[in-house]
Order: structure tokens, then sequence, then C-alpha cells
């Protein structure tokens, strides 16, 4: 908005007609932001809460927060066109108030941001977590004595649980190395 749509509008407009075109042209759009900032990362949260298995937990308010930032750049939008209607005669009280919905919507932006990292942070670590116990054989075998699987009497057993596994195959073909 400063690099962009504030020096094109003052390009093509002088004095106060900017006050017009900023209240019928950059307001409308922002007004669209918010109830799309608020949905899409409420349902983005709450998905990949219940990737982590968190859902059910303290967790889930975390979902709440891009909504309370949605609701604070609404009431703060609506007071900037309040402010814009009537420039001629605002109180510092309008200011106050539009200046507190303003540092709300940033703390709450800032926080849902914060936690959605964590969040992603914890899906990574469950995921390699994940990962580990499918892919080393060793570790599926401490974890089938962890969970109370008794040991077969064979003599392959640990050998049988390898060759549940792909064979490795060599990325370069076979025939480079025949002598």
């Amino acid at each position: 908005m400063l690099v962009i749509t504030i020096p094109k509008t003052m390009g093509f407009t002088n004095g106060m007609e900017i006050l017009d075109v900023y209240l019928h042209y950059q307001l409308p759009v922002d007004l669209v932001y918010p109830f799309l900032f608020a949905i899409s990362y409420c349902l983005l949260s709450a998905y990949f809460l219940k990737k982590v298995n968190k859902f059910n937990s303290v967790f889930f308010y975390q979902c709440f927060l891009p909504i309370i930032g949605g609701l604070a750049d609404y009431l703060e939008n609506s007071g900037i066109i309040s402010m814009l209607n009537d420039y001629s005669d605002i109180s510092e009280t309008v200011i106050q108030l539009i200046s507190i919905f303003s540092i709300v919507k940033s703390i709450t932006t800032t926080i849902f941001f914060t936690v959605l990292i964590n969040t992603l942070l914890m899906l990574g670590l469950k995921t390699i977590k994940e990962r580990k116990y499918n892919y080393w054989p060793v570790a599926e075998l401490k974890l089938r004595m962890d969970n109370g699987v008794d040991r077969p009497k064979s003599d392959g057993w640990f050998i049988s649980i390898l060759r549940k596994r792909a064979p490795y195959r060599s990325p370069l073909p076979m025939e480079d190395f025949k002598h």
C-alpha cells in the first residue's frame, strides 16, 4: 500500500480528492481482506491442529485468533471511514479507539503466526518421529518389544522384518559395473 497504492493515487489526485479516492477505492478492497484472512487462517489452523492431534485441547483457541484479528480490522476500517466522512470534526476518543483496534489487530495477528509456526514445528516433529519408526527396522523392533509383542522363536525373526522393506536399488545401472 505504501509503495504502490498511495503513490499511484497521489499521481492523479490533488489535495482533498485523495480522501475521496481512498474512501471509495482502497477501503472497499480492504473490507474483503479481513473476512478472507479470518476464515482461511482459522480453517488452516484447525487443519494443522487436527493433524497434530491437539484439536480437542487448549490449542483449539488458537483458531479464534484470526477471527479476533479480522473483527479488529473491520472495526479499524469502520473508524477510518467515519473519520474520512467527518474529517473536520474528529474527536480524540475516536482516534484513540481506532488506534486500540489497530493494536489489537497487530497483536492477535503476531500471536497467531507465532502459534501457527509452533504448530507446524510440532507437525514436523511428529512426521519425523513417524517416519523414523516406519523406515528403521531396529526402531520398529524396539517398538514391537515395547508394546509387549513377544519375539518369534525362529532364528530369522530380525531378517523377516528386514525382508518386509523394499530392497535397496542403486540409482546407477548395474551394467556399468560388470567386467
